[in-house]
């Protein structure tokens, strides 16, 4: 449900909650006010649209999963990309409480967003040169955390590596795709699409007689190596973009993963 509201004007909507909990929300400029219509307690949010003239609308979703209608204040701050005030309902407290977002990904906050029920999950969307999108989860103790967010893998930059991802013009952006647990952490890394946090392998042939494969990128000593003519998955690539990581997979000794010089690999 989505209610339109424009400036010095006031519009009212009846939201139901949950199937005991009514409330009639009246959308005033810097301000909505929650009336919930059995008990009659009044509820006030402050609010601070971004839009250039004040505008927003009111959109209601189950943000956090747990069976009851929460509300969101959603306005354009660039025409394109809407930004998300949510506020989550309380059974316990009968009141809307603002859900904080502490860690940011590509986007400032949340943005445009969408629910996933089924993995549990906010997605949150803003424009940049492209799309891009970051992954939301909650914690066992309620608190929201970014799950999944891409960095600039340096890929659309770089010939090379364009010619073994096989990128065209014009096609979605390729980042670096960090997944998080609760306490921010990272706990994976692979290639995505920016715009969609699809996971994308470079498929690669090893044209040197010997190569390498190191622990991290180009550290230490190696007891292992590929030779010319193996095929492998690129899975990522270094900072400075001389090192790929790569898993070769054996018929009988199964998958081996490691980091390999870039130089020794051509696209399949």
């Amino acid at each position: 449900m989505a209610v339109a509201f424009h400036a010095r004007a006031e519009e009212a909507a009846i939201i139901q909650v949950d199937p005991q909990t009514q409330a009639r929300v009246t959308l005033s400029p810097n301000r909505i006010v929650i009336r919930f219509l059995l008990s009659g307690k009044t509820q006030t949010l402050n609010i601070k649209p971004t839009d250039a003239d004040g505008g927003y609308r009111l959109a209601t979703d189950d943000f956090n999963f747990d069976g009851h209608q929460d509300v969101a204040i959603v306005d354009s701050y660039d025409g394109v990309t809407e930004g998300y005030q949510i506020f989550l309902f309380d059974p316990a407290g009968q009141r809307f409480v603002p859900l904080e977002v502490k860690q940011s990904g590509s986007c400032a906050g949340l943005s445009s967003v969408t629910v996933d029920p089924k993995s549990r999950t906010l997605f949150s969307a803003c424009r940049g040169a492209g799309w891009n999108l970051d992954a939301y989860r909650y914690a066992a103790d309620g608190g929201i955390y970014l799950y999944q967010s891409t960095e600039d893998a340096g890929i659309d930059s770089n010939p090379a590596l364009e010619r073994l991802f096989g990128v065209k013009q014009g096609d979605t952006p390729i980042g670096r795709l960090l997944t998080y647990d609760d306490r921010g952490r990272v706990i994976a890394r692979v290639l995505a699409h920016r715009d969609s946090l699809a996971i994308v392998h470079g498929s690669a042939q090893v044209i040197a007689p010997h190569l390498p494969m190191y622990d991290k990128p180009g550290h230490g000593t190696s007891g292992r190596h590929l030779v010319r003519g193996d095929h492998v998955d690129v899975e990522d690539v270094s900072a400075d973009l001389h090192w790929a990581r790569v898993t070769y997979r054996n018929a009988t000794k199964g998958s081996i993963e490691g980091w390999v010089n870039i130089s020794g690999l051509s696209p399949r």
